[in-house]
């Protein structure tokens, strides 16, 4: 384990960073796509069947995606 009193290397750092940006990225971009498709399918099942017949999967996947956006990203 490296000493606490270490300065790290910068170019370490950089990486580690310029790494975790690209995955933040393709995370939120992943994440857009599939609440769009989730939006399209909600708008199908009420055009087909209305509003009063959707079924429970229907009310989980909305739950789903608030659930995760409602995190704490500070949680561990």
């Amino acid at each position: 384990m490296a000493n606490p009193s270490s300065i790290p290397d910068p170019a370490m750092l950089a990486a580690i960073e310029a790494a975790l940006r690209k995955f933040n990225t393709q995370l939120w971009t992943f994440y857009a796509i599939a609440v769009i498709i989730v939006i399209l399918r909600t708008w199908a099942r009420v055009k087909s069947v209305g509003l009063k017949h959707l079924r429970p999967d229907d009310y989980i996947i909305w739950f789903a995606i608030v659930s995760t956006i409602n995190q704490d990203p500070e949680q561990n």
